[in-house]
């Protein structure tokens, strides 16, 4: 068997250099445990109230803030404009939230909590504090507070590399 050359060797290491280990690729890897943390949580509502994780997030905006848009929400939670109004719509169904016409825009409604909807915040809120409290449990203050400075600044370049993008003119075909 013929040994590769120098140069053969190099251009194997450059495509191995370009090949994505996602193991190693931070956003992959902050998305996983996203998912991962999301369902942690779920188990605190999903039996118990059959809600989705959609739903769940429309609650824990709404607990803290009444009166918000579905457009608000989606903006807040960074969902897809389809998975929360379809999340409105169900948790309007099943009467856990109401809905209110804007005075300041009429095709817009403006979204509460009902005593249902409140019940299930304040029964799953506490629920998610303690999750956090066990993800962390094993971490000093500082390490925390220096991982919360991180995804804030995180999620600050993420949104000026959006508006960046935003920016753009589209791509024409030639």
């Amino acid at each position: 068997m013929k040994a590769a050359s120098k140069s053969e060797r190099g251009k194997g290491q450059v495509a191995n250099a370009r090949q994505l280990d996602l193991s190693k690729f931070l956003p992959y890897r902050l998305s996983v445990v996203t998912e991962q943390v999301s369902k942690l949580v779920a188990r605190a509502y999903a039996a118990r109230f059959g809600i989705s994780i959609p739903e769940w997030r429309v609650i824990a905006h709404l607990g803290r803030s009444s009166g918000l848009s579905a457009k608000t929400i989606g903006e807040q939670t960074a969902m897809d404009k389809v998975k929360v109004s379809r999340a409105v719509a169900r948790l309007s169904e099943r009467r856990f939230i109401r809905r209110k016409v804007n005075p300041l825009d009429q095709r817009a409604a403006l979204l509460a909590l009902t005593p249902a909807g409140r019940a299930i915040y304040e029964s799953v809120a506490p629920a998610a504090l303690d999750i956090e409290r066990n993800i962390f449990a094993e971490f000093e203050p500082a390490e925390i507070a220096q991982f919360a400075r991180t995804l804030a600044r995180i999620e600050a370049r993420v949104a000026k590399l959006t508006e960046a993008e935003n920016m753009k003119p589209p791509d024409r075909a030639a």
